[in-house]
Parts: C-alpha cells; structure tokens; sequence
C-alpha cells in the first residue's frame, strides 16, 4: 500500500512541475497555448511525396471502384500494401474512419501530409459523395506531374555527369596536378600574371582547406531546401528561375498546362469557372495567389475567363487567345482541354531543347575554366623563355 501512494505522490508531482514548467515558459515566450503545441508535436505528422501519393491514391481508387467500401479499401491495404508508407497510413485512417469520419476528416486527423491538389479532389469527392471520380481526376493530374519531373530528370542526367566529371578534374589538376607544377613557376623569379596568381591561390586553398568545399556544399544544399519551404523562399526562387531565359518559357508552359488541366477536370466535375478558379486559388503556394484571386473576382463580376487573363503576365502568350477560342466555340472546357494537349506536346519538345542545349554549354565552360588554368601555368614559362632568347 505505501509503495501505491508514493507512486501516485511521485506521479503527481511530475505532473504538477511538468504544467509549472509549461506555464513559466508559455510567459517567458508569450506563446499563448503551449499545451496545444505540445499536444500537436507529440503526433508525428507524415509526409507523402509525389510517388507514394500516387501509389495511395491508385490503390484506393482500385478497390473502390471495385465497389469495396472505404473502411474495407483501408482494412485491405493494411494487410496487403507494398509501400510502408503506404500501410502506416491505412492503419491510422482505419481507426479513423472506424469512428464515423471520411477520408479527408481522417487525413486531416491522423495530421498526414499530401500535395495540396489532392487534398482539394479528396474532399471535394466527400462533399459530392464521388470520391472515386475525384480520385481519378487527381491521380491523372499526379500522374502528369510525374511525367514532367521525370522528363526534366532525364534531359538532365547527361550534363549533371558531365559536370561531375568536369569539376572532379578540375579538382584534380588543382589539388594534385599543379602543386608539383607551383614550385617550378615560383623558383623561375619572373612578374606573374593575374590568372597565375589566381590559380595558385586557389590550388593552396583546396589543398589545404578541402574539407571547408565539401562543408560549404553541405550547408548550400540544406539551407537551400529549408528556405524553399518558406513562403517567401519559395517565391524568391521562384522569380529567380523565371528570369532564366532557358527555364522561363518552361515553367510557363507546365504552370499553363496544370491550370488548364485542374479548370478543365473541375469543369467536368459540374463545377462553374468561378468555383474552379476558386478552388485552383486554394492551391497555389507562390507569388501569384493573389493574381489569380484578381482573375476569379473579374470573372464574378461578369468578365469571360480569357478577358479576366489579362492581368496575369506569368502564363505563356498563346493561353489566353486559345481559351478565347474555345469560349467563342461554346465551350470553356473544351478550349482547357486543348491548352492541356498543346502545352504537353510543346513540354516534350522544350525539354529534348533544352537538354541540347545544355551539354555543349557545359562542355564549352568546363572546357574554358581547363584551357585557362592551363594557359595560367605555360604563361609564366613563354615569358621566362622569350626573356633568355633575348639574352
């Protein structure tokens, strides 16, 4: 009996330093519901990438349309998914779902992460009761987005080897190759050249310093994806990358081809223009929220779609008079539908284009930076040379 009240004392007085401690931080910080944030903290939220939403989403969609029930898809993929994530996921919505919720109260519950276009379908799918078809329509959409990285992947996989290449043998020549040269230059006593100089300074840094290279590339890579994951990171990125000449008009044509495709696919869901346009401002997370906000009270207030464009500057020039097309034919899905299909095509062709385009200017640079250390190192020589021929 004495060992039950003490333990009941002790717990108890955990539990009174643990809401002390709470309450003088929550004062110091001004944080005005820590107990809420330590309640959020203590359920891990989970994170799907592109691949592992689309493998959710596909089998989800594979056995409802199969007719199975919700609980009973989810019941089933905990037993017999392939992916963890996968089955981690079904095993928190069964309970969910199991207490009365639907698939986008369960997502939000069980605080699982996915992209937000998927999210919209999935709860758009509960409101109407036609999940399956939202789930279609949002996997179609995963799908192309799929398709796309995969394309930028590929076109860019034989320059990344190039340049890997490249710089390991500039490395080579700097760190390895040139310091036994450096001596000999030094010992000839002669004026040297700026680019010399240079290039001495920079062979005695790698050799000396090589660790603080691979540090800094380090630091670089992770302070780069923490700030991409900031609003304004990701704007800031985002308008740099659109005055890349070479990526402008790409990224142009594959925002022209999403917004085409999500309009289209909401038109068909029986959903106005303005519903849709609402609903794609609800999933935009860069600068032009706010255009596209303009774009949607323009067309409440009575402008045709393709006359409401006018403010937006990031589409490609054509998107506009396309739609205009279609909406004189009658149809505003139709003239989307088309944008998506011509965009894809043009998609296809800028990235072969730009792959072209890419390796030759690599090589070229990569070729420049050797043919300039090179000349670095003969320059003193020629010069030592030229002034014993005169003697």
């Amino acid at each position: 009996m004495p060992d039950k009240i003490n333990i009941n004392i002790n717990s108890y007085g955990v539990l009174k330093y643990r809401t002390l401690i709470r309450g003088t931080v929550s004062k110091l910080f001004n944080l005005k519901s820590l107990n809420l944030y330590f309640a959020k903290s203590s359920t891990k939220r989970i994170r799907l990438n592109l691949k592992e939403s689309i493998i959710f989403s596909s089998s989800l969609l594979t056995l409802i349309e199969r007719g199975i029930h919700l609980y009973d898809a989810c019941q089933f993929l905990t037993v017999h998914s392939a992916d963890k994530k996968c089955l981690k996921i079904s095993k928190l919505l069964l309970e969910k779902i199991g207490e009365g919720n639907n698939l986008s109260q369960g997502i939000l519950a069980c605080n699982i992460d996915i992209p937000p276009i998927l999210s919209r379908y999935i709860s758009i799918g509960d409101e109407t009761s036609n999940l399956s078809s939202m789930l279609k329509l949002a996997l179609s959409f995963l799908n192309k987005e799929a398709e796309f990285k995969k394309k930028i992947i590929a076109s860019l996989i034989y320059p990344s080897i190039i340049s890997v290449f490249g710089l390991g043998l500039i490395g080579f020549l700097l760190g390895v190759i040139f310091p036994k040269i450096i001596p000999i230059v030094l010992s000839l006593h002669v004026p040297l050249p700026l680019s010399t100089r240079l290039l001495i300074f920079i062979s005695n840094f790698i050799q000396n310093y090589w660790y603080l290279i691979f540090l800094a590339i380090f630091l670089a890579y992770f302070s780069f994806k923490y700030i991409f994951k900031t609003a304004k990171g990701y704007n800031l990125v985002y308008k740099i990358l659109l005055k890349i000449p070479l990526l402008s008009g790409f990224i142009k044509l594959n925002l022209g081809r999403n917004v085409s495709f999500a309009l289209s696919n909401y038109i068909k869901a029986g959903s106005p223009i303005s519903s849709a346009l609402f609903e794609w401002e609800k999933n935009t997370k860069h600068f032009i929220k706010d255009e596209w906000k303009q774009v949607r009270l323009s067309v409440e207030s009575g402008l045709l779609f393709s006359e409401a464009l006018y403010t937006l500057s990031i589409l490609p020039l054509d998107f506009r008079p396309l739609i205009s097309i279609g909406e004189k034919a009658g149809s505003c899905e139709e003239g989307l539908s088309t944008v998506c299909v011509v965009y894809e095509k043009r998609i296809e062709e800028t990235a072969t284009r730009l792959s072209v385009i890419i390796e030759p200017l690599i090589i070229a640079i990569l070729g420049i930076a050797v043919c300039g250390a090179a000349l670095s190192i003969i320059t003193p020589l020629y010069s030592m040379l030229s002034h014993v021929g005169k003697m």
